[in-house]
Protein backbone atom coordinates (compact mmCIF):
# COMPACT_ATOMS: atom_id res chain seq x y z
CA UNK A 1 0.00 0.00 0.00
CA UNK A 2 1.52 3.36 -0.84
CA UNK A 3 0.94 7.20 0.43
CA UNK A 4 -0.17 10.18 -1.72
CA UNK A 5 3.18 10.43 -2.16
CA UNK A 6 3.78 6.87 -3.62
CA UNK A 7 5.90 5.80 -0.81
CA UNK A 8 5.43 1.88 0.27
CA UNK A 9 3.26 2.65 3.76
CA UNK A 10 2.74 -0.87 4.07
CA UNK A 11 3.54 -4.12 2.20
CA UNK A 12 1.99 -7.34 3.76
CA UNK A 13 1.84 -11.40 2.19
CA UNK A 14 -0.35 -14.27 2.35
CA UNK A 15 -0.62 -17.71 2.18
CA UNK A 16 -1.86 -19.94 -0.42
CA UNK A 17 -5.29 -19.59 1.29
CA UNK A 18 -5.44 -15.85 1.74
CA UNK A 19 -4.30 -15.49 5.52
CA UNK A 20 -1.87 -12.95 5.96
CA UNK A 21 1.42 -13.41 6.62
CA UNK A 22 2.92 -12.15 10.55
CA UNK A 23 5.73 -9.53 9.15
CA UNK A 24 7.11 -6.05 10.84
CA UNK A 25 5.88 -4.28 7.56
CA UNK A 26 1.96 -5.50 7.70
CA UNK A 27 1.01 -3.71 10.99
CA UNK A 28 -2.55 -2.24 10.35
CA UNK A 29 -3.37 -2.27 6.60
CA UNK A 30 -6.29 -0.30 6.50
CA UNK A 31 -6.78 -1.17 2.87
CA UNK A 32 -10.22 -3.41 3.06
CA UNK A 33 -9.29 -5.24 -0.35
CA UNK A 34 -6.80 -8.13 0.53
CA UNK A 35 -6.38 -11.99 -1.01
CA UNK A 36 -7.51 -12.44 -4.83
CA UNK A 37 -8.21 -8.27 -4.36
CA UNK A 38 -11.82 -9.40 -2.48
CA UNK A 39 -13.49 -6.83 -0.29
CA UNK A 40 -12.60 -8.54 3.25
CA UNK A 41 -15.54 -7.81 6.28
CA UNK A 42 -13.46 -6.52 8.77
CA UNK A 43 -16.39 -8.03 11.49
CA UNK A 44 -16.02 -12.05 9.93
CA UNK A 45 -13.08 -11.92 8.58
CA UNK A 46 -14.45 -12.98 4.90
CA UNK A 47 -13.71 -12.31 1.78
CA UNK A 48 -16.43 -11.51 -0.42
CA UNK A 49 -16.25 -13.55 -3.68
CA UNK A 50 -19.32 -12.06 -5.37
CA UNK A 51 -21.12 -15.24 -5.66
CA UNK A 52 -20.22 -16.66 -1.82
CA UNK A 53 -18.21 -15.57 0.76
CA UNK A 54 -14.83 -17.35 1.62
CA UNK A 55 -12.71 -17.95 4.75
CA UNK A 56 -8.91 -17.89 3.91
CA UNK A 57 -8.71 -18.85 7.90
CA UNK A 58 -10.34 -22.10 6.32
CA UNK A 59 -9.37 -22.35 3.36
CA UNK A 60 -12.76 -22.98 2.16
CA UNK A 61 -16.25 -21.38 1.03
CA UNK A 62 -18.88 -20.93 3.53
CA UNK A 63 -21.43 -22.16 1.06
CA UNK A 64 -21.31 -24.80 -1.74
CA UNK A 65 -21.48 -23.35 -5.16
CA UNK A 66 -24.47 -23.19 -7.17
CA UNK A 67 -24.76 -22.67 -11.19
CA UNK A 68 -27.67 -20.50 -13.20
CA UNK A 69 -28.12 -23.73 -14.98
CA UNK A 70 -28.97 -26.99 -13.67
CA UNK A 71 -26.16 -29.33 -12.94
CA UNK A 72 -25.69 -32.30 -10.85
CA UNK A 73 -22.06 -30.81 -9.16
CA UNK A 74 -21.99 -27.67 -10.94
CA UNK A 75 -18.80 -26.62 -12.58
CA UNK A 76 -17.18 -30.10 -12.04
CA UNK A 77 -14.59 -32.05 -14.40
CA UNK A 78 -14.95 -35.61 -13.54
CA UNK A 79 -10.95 -35.96 -14.30
CA UNK A 80 -10.21 -33.82 -11.60
CA UNK A 81 -11.69 -35.09 -7.95
CA UNK A 82 -11.10 -31.50 -6.70
CA UNK A 83 -13.56 -30.12 -8.35
CA UNK A 84 -16.42 -32.35 -6.96
CA UNK A 85 -15.76 -30.44 -3.37
CA UNK A 86 -18.66 -27.87 -3.50
CA UNK A 87 -17.08 -25.71 -0.70
CA UNK A 88 -13.39 -25.89 -2.17
CA UNK A 89 -12.00 -22.68 -3.40
CA UNK A 90 -9.53 -22.60 -6.11
CA UNK A 91 -9.47 -26.21 -6.94
CA UNK A 92 -7.77 -27.11 -3.80
CA UNK A 93 -4.67 -26.07 -5.40
CA UNK A 94 -4.56 -22.44 -4.91
CA UNK A 95 -0.72 -21.44 -6.08
CA UNK A 96 -1.69 -22.59 -9.77
CA UNK A 97 -5.80 -21.80 -10.07
CA UNK A 98 -7.86 -18.96 -9.04
CA UNK A 99 -11.42 -18.40 -8.35
CA UNK A 100 -12.65 -14.68 -9.79
CA UNK A 101 -16.55 -15.15 -9.20
CA UNK A 102 -16.62 -17.39 -6.50
CA UNK A 103 -17.90 -19.76 -9.12
CA UNK A 104 -15.33 -21.16 -11.34
CA UNK A 105 -11.77 -22.55 -10.25
CA UNK A 106 -9.24 -22.41 -12.83
CA UNK A 107 -9.92 -18.53 -14.04
CA UNK A 108 -12.59 -19.43 -16.12
CA UNK A 109 -14.63 -16.12 -16.94
CA UNK A 110 -17.73 -15.60 -18.78
CA UNK A 111 -16.35 -15.16 -22.00
CA UNK A 112 -19.67 -14.38 -24.09
CA UNK A 113 -21.21 -12.05 -21.23
CA UNK A 114 -24.37 -13.87 -20.74
CA UNK A 115 -23.89 -15.45 -17.54
CA UNK A 116 -22.88 -18.94 -19.13
CA UNK A 117 -20.29 -20.75 -19.00
CA UNK A 118 -18.06 -22.30 -22.04
CA UNK A 119 -14.53 -23.98 -22.44
CA UNK A 120 -12.46 -25.95 -20.22
CA UNK A 121 -9.82 -25.63 -18.05
CA UNK A 122 -6.05 -26.23 -19.62
CA UNK A 123 -8.01 -28.41 -22.78
CA UNK A 124 -9.68 -30.55 -19.91
CA UNK A 125 -13.38 -31.14 -20.76
CA UNK A 126 -15.70 -30.70 -18.07
CA UNK A 127 -19.93 -31.88 -17.56
CA UNK A 128 -20.50 -28.06 -17.61
CA UNK A 129 -19.56 -27.86 -21.34
CA UNK A 130 -20.87 -31.07 -22.27
CA UNK A 131 -24.41 -30.01 -20.96
CA UNK A 132 -24.43 -26.62 -22.69
CA UNK A 133 -23.09 -28.86 -26.12
CA UNK A 134 -26.36 -30.92 -25.07
CA UNK A 135 -28.68 -27.92 -24.82
CA UNK A 136 -27.31 -26.40 -28.04
CA UNK A 137 -28.17 -29.46 -30.27
CA UNK A 138 -31.46 -29.66 -28.34
CA UNK A 139 -31.87 -25.87 -29.02
CA UNK A 140 -31.01 -26.75 -32.90
CA UNK A 141 -33.62 -29.67 -32.63
CA UNK A 142 -36.23 -28.00 -32.01
CA UNK A 143 -35.46 -25.00 -34.69
CA UNK A 144 -35.51 -27.82 -37.48
CA UNK A 145 -38.98 -29.25 -35.93
CA UNK A 146 -40.54 -26.19 -36.04
CA UNK A 147 -39.17 -25.19 -39.34
CA UNK A 148 -40.09 -28.57 -40.90
CA UNK A 149 -43.47 -28.28 -39.51
CA UNK A 150 -44.12 -24.69 -40.96
CA UNK A 151 -43.34 -25.57 -44.14
CA UNK A 152 -45.23 -29.27 -44.21
CA UNK A 153 -42.26 -31.11 -44.49
CA UNK A 154 -42.18 -33.43 -41.52
CA UNK A 155 -42.13 -36.33 -41.42
CA UNK A 156 -44.93 -38.62 -39.08
CA UNK A 157 -44.69 -42.15 -37.98
CA UNK A 158 -47.67 -44.13 -36.36
CA UNK A 159 -46.86 -45.59 -33.10
CA UNK A 160 -46.72 -48.98 -34.37
CA UNK A 161 -43.85 -48.43 -36.41
CA UNK A 162 -44.94 -49.63 -39.34
CA UNK A 163 -46.25 -46.61 -41.56
CA UNK A 164 -44.39 -43.73 -42.82
CA UNK A 165 -45.75 -40.72 -44.34
CA UNK A 166 -44.76 -37.02 -45.78
CA UNK A 167 -47.12 -34.76 -46.31
CA UNK A 168 -45.51 -32.84 -48.92
CA UNK A 169 -42.04 -32.51 -50.54
CA UNK A 170 -39.27 -30.04 -48.65
CA UNK A 171 -39.81 -26.58 -48.43
CA UNK A 172 -36.45 -24.60 -49.67
CA UNK A 173 -36.56 -22.34 -46.42
CA UNK A 174 -35.71 -25.63 -44.46
CA UNK A 175 -32.26 -25.71 -42.91
CA UNK A 176 -29.35 -26.87 -44.83
CA UNK A 177 -27.67 -29.96 -43.60
CA UNK A 178 -24.77 -28.13 -43.81
CA UNK A 179 -25.48 -25.24 -41.72
CA UNK A 180 -23.62 -25.46 -38.81
CA UNK A 181 -25.88 -25.22 -34.90
CA UNK A 182 -26.06 -21.80 -33.27
CA UNK A 183 -26.20 -21.24 -29.59
CA UNK A 184 -29.01 -20.04 -27.78
CA UNK A 185 -29.71 -16.33 -28.58
CA UNK A 186 -26.76 -15.97 -31.34
CA UNK A 187 -28.06 -14.55 -34.65
CA UNK A 188 -27.62 -16.94 -37.54
CA UNK A 189 -25.28 -15.59 -40.35
CA UNK A 190 -26.27 -14.01 -43.54
CA UNK A 191 -24.93 -13.21 -46.71
CA UNK A 192 -20.74 -14.02 -47.62
CA UNK A 193 -20.29 -15.36 -43.87
CA UNK A 194 -23.09 -18.22 -43.66
CA UNK A 195 -21.63 -19.11 -47.06
CA UNK A 196 -17.72 -19.50 -45.44
CA UNK A 197 -19.39 -21.04 -42.38
CA UNK A 198 -21.79 -23.69 -44.42
CA UNK A 199 -18.67 -24.33 -46.55
CA UNK A 200 -15.89 -24.50 -43.52
CA UNK A 201 -18.51 -26.97 -42.15
CA UNK A 202 -19.41 -29.08 -44.70
CA UNK A 203 -15.45 -29.07 -45.80
CA UNK A 204 -14.72 -30.61 -41.96
CA UNK A 205 -16.98 -33.18 -41.72
CA UNK A 206 -18.80 -32.23 -38.64
CA UNK A 207 -21.52 -30.48 -37.07
CA UNK A 208 -19.96 -26.96 -35.76
CA UNK A 209 -21.37 -24.79 -33.04
CA UNK A 210 -21.58 -21.26 -33.93
CA UNK A 211 -21.52 -19.48 -29.75
CA UNK A 212 -21.07 -15.96 -31.35
CA UNK A 213 -22.12 -13.95 -34.39
CA UNK A 214 -23.47 -10.48 -34.07
CA UNK A 215 -25.12 -10.43 -30.95
CA UNK A 216 -24.74 -7.42 -28.20
CA UNK A 217 -22.48 -8.07 -25.75
CA UNK A 218 -23.04 -5.72 -22.44
CA UNK A 219 -19.29 -5.59 -21.80
CA UNK A 220 -19.44 -3.54 -24.75
CA UNK A 221 -17.60 -5.99 -27.19
CA UNK A 222 -18.85 -6.36 -30.84
CA UNK A 223 -19.50 -2.52 -31.15
CA UNK A 224 -21.06 -1.54 -34.65
CA UNK A 225 -17.12 -1.04 -36.08
CA UNK A 226 -16.03 -4.28 -34.95
CA UNK A 227 -16.14 -7.52 -37.85
CA UNK A 228 -18.80 -9.05 -35.36
CA UNK A 229 -20.86 -6.28 -34.93
CA UNK A 230 -20.50 -5.83 -38.96
CA UNK A 231 -21.81 -9.37 -39.34
CA UNK A 232 -18.66 -10.34 -40.67
CA UNK A 233 -17.23 -12.62 -37.99
CA UNK A 234 -18.20 -15.57 -36.21
CA UNK A 235 -16.58 -17.53 -33.00
CA UNK A 236 -16.85 -21.58 -33.43
CA UNK A 237 -17.00 -24.05 -30.51
CA UNK A 238 -14.56 -26.42 -31.61
CA UNK A 239 -13.27 -29.87 -29.92
CA UNK A 240 -9.56 -29.43 -28.85
CA UNK A 241 -7.02 -31.11 -31.66
CA UNK A 242 -9.72 -29.56 -34.75
CA UNK A 243 -8.52 -26.12 -34.37
CA UNK A 244 -5.84 -26.62 -36.96
CA UNK A 245 -8.41 -28.63 -39.61
CA UNK A 246 -11.04 -26.00 -38.90
CA UNK A 247 -9.03 -22.93 -39.69
CA UNK A 248 -7.47 -24.54 -42.57
CA UNK A 249 -11.48 -25.71 -44.13
CA UNK A 250 -11.81 -21.73 -43.51
CA UNK A 251 -9.06 -20.73 -45.72
CA UNK A 252 -9.76 -22.92 -48.24
CA UNK A 253 -13.44 -21.93 -47.93
CA UNK A 254 -12.58 -18.50 -48.49
CA UNK A 255 -12.10 -16.71 -45.12
CA UNK A 256 -9.28 -13.63 -44.80
CA UNK A 257 -8.89 -13.82 -41.22
CA UNK A 258 -8.72 -16.45 -38.23
CA UNK A 259 -7.63 -17.15 -34.77
CA UNK A 260 -6.97 -20.10 -32.31
CA UNK A 261 -7.75 -18.75 -29.03
CA UNK A 262 -7.12 -21.78 -27.19
CA UNK A 263 -3.25 -21.26 -28.37
CA UNK A 264 -3.58 -17.66 -29.06
CA UNK A 265 -5.84 -15.94 -26.76
CA UNK A 266 -6.80 -13.34 -27.75
CA UNK A 267 -7.35 -11.48 -24.13
CA UNK A 268 -7.32 -12.23 -20.49
CA UNK A 269 -10.27 -14.40 -19.47
CA UNK A 270 -11.07 -16.23 -23.10
CA UNK A 271 -12.22 -19.06 -23.31
CA UNK A 272 -10.80 -21.90 -26.44
CA UNK A 273 -12.66 -21.54 -29.66
CA UNK A 274 -11.78 -20.56 -33.27
CA UNK A 275 -12.43 -17.17 -34.65
CA UNK A 276 -12.91 -17.03 -38.34
CA UNK A 277 -13.62 -13.58 -40.32
CA UNK A 278 -14.80 -13.16 -44.16
CA UNK A 279 -12.47 -9.89 -44.01
CA UNK A 280 -8.61 -9.56 -43.08
CA UNK A 281 -7.43 -8.36 -39.82
CA UNK A 282 -6.92 -4.94 -38.65
CA UNK A 283 -3.46 -4.74 -40.12
CA UNK A 284 -4.39 -6.95 -43.10
CA UNK A 285 -2.83 -10.15 -41.23
CA UNK A 286 -4.27 -13.45 -41.64
CA UNK A 287 -3.44 -14.62 -37.75
CA UNK A 288 -3.58 -17.86 -37.12
CA UNK A 289 -5.23 -18.71 -41.04
CA UNK A 290 -3.41 -20.45 -43.05
CA UNK A 291 -2.94 -20.36 -46.89
CA UNK A 292 -5.42 -21.66 -48.74
CA UNK A 293 -4.60 -25.51 -50.05
CA UNK A 294 -4.18 -25.98 -53.99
Amino acid sequence: MTDASGNVSEQCDYYPYGGIAPSASCTGDPNSYKFNAKERDGESGLDNFDARYYSSSQGRFMSNDWSAKPAAVPYAQLTNPQSLNLFAGMGNNPTTFGDPSGHEYGGFLDHNGDGNRTGSANGVPDIYEEASAAEDNADQDSRNLQAALASGSFVAQNTSNTQTQQNQPQSNSQKSSDDPNYKKGVPPATGELKTLLSCTQSCVGKQLTVTSTNEPLPNGKHGPDTPHGKGEAADLRVNKGDEGKVLQCAANCGAKFGLDERAHPSGPGVLPHVHIQTVPGTHGGRGDLPEPED
